[in-house]
C-alpha cells in the first residue's frame, strides 16, 4: 500500500555561474526494488518537476512488469491445475486407489523437502518469489507418481520416485523462469529515448547517487561507552555456525546441494542419490565431496568450524 511506501529526496542548489537546483528521489517499490530519479533545473520547481516524471516512469515500468506476470500466471496455474485433475481422472480405479493410499504418508516428507529446494532456489534467484507455490509442486510430483504407479515397488523405491519427480517439476520451473526472465511486458510503454534505457539497465542513477536516511544520526554510529560485554546475551556458537552453514548452503552449485542435502538432511546413500538426481553412483560421490570441500572452506574462513567443533550438518526443522 502507498502508506507502506516512503519517497526520499535530496534538493542541493549547484555551484556555477547560473544558479541551478538538482533533486535525487528513492523510493522502495514491491518486490523489493529500488527505484531513483534525478532531475536538475534552473529552480527547485523544474528539478521537482524532471526528476517526478522519471520516477513515475519507473515505478510505472515496474508495476505493468508485476501486473503482466500475474496476468500470466493466473490463467496458467488454472490450467495446470485442471491439467492435473484430467490425468488423476484418467487413471484406472484400480491404480488410483492404490496410489493414493501409498503416495499419501509421503507427502509431508515430501513438502519439507519441496519447501527447502523452494527457498533455496528463490534465494538465489532461479525462482520468482510467488511461483510456482508449493502445493503446485507436491501436486505435480505426487502425480507423475501416481501415473506410473508400481504396486511391487517397496515403499523406499516409492520416496526415491517421489523426490526424482519433484526435481523434475523444479528443473522445468527454473528453465521456464529463466526463459521468462528474458521476456518484455507487452503492456509497457517503450522508454522515451535510447539513452534513458541505458541509464536503467545498468542503474546508473542509482549507482551515483546514494544518501543516508534523515533519521540516521551521530550517535548510531559511535559505540555505546555505557554497554558492557557482560551485559551482551550469551550467543549460541552452535546455533549461529548452523544458520552460517545453511546460508552458505545456498551458495553451492544446484546438483552438488541437492546430493549434500539428500545425504545430510534425508539420509539417502549415494546409489539412492543418483537414482533420484539420475545421474551415476560415482559422480554422485563427486558432487557430495565437492560440497563438502566448499562448505568446510567457507566456514574454515570464517572461523566456525573450529571455534563451534561443527560437523557439516543441517539438522532438519519441522515444516
Amino acid at each position: 500500500g502507498a502508506e507502506d511506501r516512503v519517497l526520499h529526496a535530496v534538493l542541493t542548489e549547484l555551484k556555477g555561474p547560473a544558479p541551478r537546483s538538482r533533486l535525487d528521489l528513492q523510493m522502495t517499490l514491491p518486490r523489493d526494488r529500488i527505484v531513483t530519479a534525478s532531475g536538475e533545473g534552473p529552480d527547485p520547481e523544474a528539478a521537482v518537476a524532471q526528476a517526478v516524471h522519471r520516477l513515475f516512469r519507473e515505478a510505472k515500468r515496474h508495476f505493468d512488469l508485476l501486473i503482466d506476470r500475474k496476468r500470466q500466471r493466473r490463467p496458467a496455474r488454472l490450467k495446470a491445475r485442471a491439467a492435473i485433475a484430467a490425468r488423476l481422472d484418467a487413471l484406472p480405479e484400480a491404480t488410483a486407489a492404490a496410489s493414493q493410499t501409498g503416495i499419501a504418508p509421503l507427502l509431508d516428507r515430501l513438502r519439507t523437502v519441496a519447501r527447502r529446494e523452494l527457498a533455496y532456489l528463490r534465494a538465489t534467484g532461479d525462482l520468482a518469489p510467488d511461483w510456482p507455490t508449493l502445493d503446485d509442486l507436491v501436486d505435480e510430483a505426487a502425480v507423475a507418481t501416481r501415473e506410473a504407479w508400481d504396486p511391487t515397488r517397496p515403499g523406499e523405491k516409492v520416496w526415491l520416485a517421489v523426490l526424482r519427480n519433484l526435481f523434475k517439476v523444479l528443473n522445468r520451473e527454473v528453465a521456464a523462469n529463466r526463459v521468462f526472465g528474458q521476456a518484455v511486458s507487452l503492456d509497457a510503454s517503450p522508454p522515451e529515448d535510447a539513452e534513458d534505457q541505458a541509464e536503467a539497465m545498468v542503474e546508473e542513477e542509482f549507482l551515483e547517487f546514494h544518501q543516508p536516511g534523515e533519521s540516521l544520526t551521530l550517535a548510531d554510529v559511535l559505540p555505546d561507552d555505557t554497554a558492557s560485554v557482560a551485559d551482551a546475551p550469551a550467543e549460541d556458537e552452535t546455533a549461529g555456525a548452523q544458520a552460517f552453514l545453511a546460508d552458505v548452503v545456498k551458495d553451492l552449485p544446484l546438483a552438488w546441494r541437492r546430493a549434500w542435502l539428500l545425504r545430510d538432511l534425508e539420509g539417502l546413500s549415494a546409489a539412492a542419490i543418483a537414482e533420484v538426481l539420475e545421474t551415476t553412483e560415482t559422480r554422485a560421490e563427486t558432487w557430495i565431496a565437492e560440497a563438502e570441500a566448499f562448505l568446510s572452506a567457507r566456514m574454515d574462513d570464517a572461523g566456525i568450524a573450529r571455534q563451534a567443533g561443527l560437523r557439516l550438518t543441517l539438522r532438519p526443522t519441522p515444516g
